[in-house]
């Protein structure tokens, strides 16, 4: 038979066979039970004021710590080397040069006019249209959302038309003017407002064309003359970036290229045939940002 012993007895065993060697009486036991329990009540104190002290310094710890997503700035938020360099606060940046090509339609009118020591004789109207395609140049800067920016192209051009002045009673045909423009450029500043990746704008400036006619008269031969127009450009349009690299534009302009004396003196003396030119023109095309 095993005899277990409960747990106040084993406790008063051990206070017995620490008391010294002699007479144990009741009296001494209760006293040594006193004693370890006045120990065991400082230790139960202590540990409890160390708990506290450890609890209070990991509290400022906590609230460091949860502080660090919303106050902290990473470096991200001023941008890392894996930002893309051409977006800033969320939105595109139009800043920077570009090049590109274009093409389009244009349609406008050609008004020829006779003349003869001065005095206009022979008067006439056409109209005046073709296709074109070329290459563009240009850049721009940004500040907030609005756009600023210069840009150049040049087009190679079939732009053209058939005139047919009114005849007058002493000629027995009319005059037939053919006329066409094979070449333009400009160059014209831009001004826009960027929504993010869209970009709607104005643009303005100046506009040169080489522009060649052919005149028929009562002899049947004809004859021609080539001259460069200058004059001026306005319109708009908008602009879409695709990617960071790659954006898409179509756009509107009107030109105007003034009047031109052509073929002086080439009838008699004194005579020449006064062209003017403008026209509209719609283009699409594609730039290349670097």
């Amino acid at each position: 038979m095993t005899i277990r012993f409960s747990a106040p007895f084993t406790l008063l065993a051990v206070v017995i066979s620490t008391l010294p060697v002699r007479a144990v009486t009741l009296d001494d036991v209760m006293a040594r039970l006193e004693v370890i329990q006045r120990d065991n009540a400082e230790m139960r104190k202590e540990l409890a004021a160390l708990r506290k002290a450890q609890h209070a310094r990991a509290e400022p710890a906590a609230a460091i710590a949860g502080s660090t997503p919303a106050e902290t700035p990473t470096a991200m938020s001023y941008g890392s080397p894996a930002d893309d360099s051409r977006e800033y606060s969320g939105s595109y940046d139009w800043s920077g040069m570009y090049a590109g090509i274009n093409g389009g339609y244009a349609g406008g009118n050609e008004r020829s006019t006779l003349r003869a020591s001065g005095v206009d004789f022979l008067d006439g109207s056409a109209s005046y249209s073709g296709l074109f395609g070329g290459v563009q140049i240009g850049a721009n800067v940004q500040y907030d959302s609005m756009v600023f920016g210069a840009e150049a192209d040049f087009q190679a051009a079939a732009i053209g038309g058939r005139s047919h002045p009114y005849t007058d009673p002493s000629f027995a045909i009319p005059f037939l003017i053919n006329n066409k423009l094979d070449s333009f450029a400009t160059l014209r500043g831009r001004a826009g407002y960027a929504f993010d990746r869209v970009l709607p704008f104005v643009t303005g400036g100046v506009a040169v064309g080489h522009n060649t006619i052919e005149q028929t008269g009562q002899t049947g031969a004809p004859v021609t003359d080539s001259i460069l127009h200058t004059g001026w450009v306005v319109g708009g349009g908008v602009e879409y970036a695709v990617n960071d690299d790659w954006t898409a534009k179509a756009e509107y302009l009107h030109m105007d290229f003034g009047s031109k004396a052509y073929l002086q003196d080439a009838l008699v003396a004194g005579s020449d045939t006064v062209v003017r030119t403008k026209f509209d023109l719609l283009r699409f095309g594609v730039n290349r940002r670097f």
